[in-house]
């Protein structure tokens, strides 16, 4: 998305990422509101990201990529975006004459200043190379570009995979980005992505481990609770520790007023079922 947001001179671009696996993608593309993006033909998109020897612009939270498609050549500078999920950072796209950065195409980016600081000569980091399905739809009050991509991150230090749902706002509201996510996850589970295509291609690169995908509402449903354990916990005395399970005929635990405990006496309910200690009580353990 490149049009400028109101009130700010940066184009910028507003998606929602989501992760998913191979078996999800080919779901979604049975999803009624994507329509025959099945039958299309999937865009072949390698896209190769720069950056010093010494990092420059990781450290300035900016990413500089050349994607090649059709033999054609765009090269992007993206700014970091803080939220889980939702992205939404200033973007710079020029089109260049081959498969190498292009100093005037940076000019006039956020790149030209900490380049210009760096001294150092832009090398090429990782690539990834993805086959991408793209179906523009109208939902809500909005027009949304729907983008399935399925492929991999190749680097010097190995290689992932990479499958991604993007959901990119060309026009309307941020809100309905969500919506049609939760929509989408009636057909396959959904997670919000934690990282952009370029910090993941960091953490291959650098053999760190990725931080787990936070699970979103639209994948996780609430567990059944037994009746008899969904009644509100019975209030405490004070100076006592309460257990979360109540006790049976056949396994009860004895309870005496304690001075030191690992949480403090009425304090949170939520306790390990193997009934954490405190030096003054005396549990015996359920079965």
């Amino acid at each position: 998305m490149n049009e400028a947001v109101q009130g700010t001179d940066e184009p910028r671009e507003v998606e929602l990422k989501l992760e998913c696996d191979g078996a999800g993608l080919m779901a979604l593309m049975a999803h009624p509101l994507l329509g025959d993006v099945a039958a299309a033909e999937p865009q072949r998109l390698r896209t190769c990201y720069y950056d010093t020897p010494g990092r420059a612009l990781r450290e300035a939270d900016l990413t500089l990529r050349i994607r090649t498609k059709d033999g054609r050549h765009v090269q992007t500078v993206k700014a970091g975006s803080d939220q889980i999920g939702l992205f939404d950072r200033a973007e710079w796209e020029s089109e260049v004459p081959g498969d190498a950065p292009d100093p005037a195409a940076w000019a006039d980016t956020a790149a030209e200043p900490v380049l210009a600081e760096a001294k150092e000569a832009l090398e090429p980091l990782f690539t990834t190379v993805i086959a991408r399905r793209v179906h523009p739809i109208s939902f809500g009050e909005s027009r949304i570009a729907v983008t399935l991509d399925d492929g991999r991150i190749e680097s010097a230090s190995g290689d992932a995979l990479l499958c991604e749902v993007e959901l990119e706002l060309e026009s309307g509201r941020v809100a309905d980005l969500f919506s049609l996510a939760q929509a989408l996850s009636e057909a396959a589970p959904l997670r919000l992505a934690v990282l952009s295509k370029s910090a993941r291609g960091f953490a291959v690169l650098d053999r760190e481990a990725p931080p787990r995908p936070r699970p979103t509402r639209w994948t996780c449903r609430p567990r059944m609770m037994p009746e008899r354990y969904s009644a509100p916990l019975p209030a405490r005395a004070s100076g006592t520790c309460a257990s979360t399970r109540p006790p049976s005929s056949t396994a009860r635990a004895i309870r005496a007023p304690c001075t030191r405990c690992v949480l403090p006496c009425g304090g949170s309910a939520r306790r390990s079922r193997f009934a954490r200690r405190c030096s003054r009580t005396t549990r015996v353990p359920w079965f």
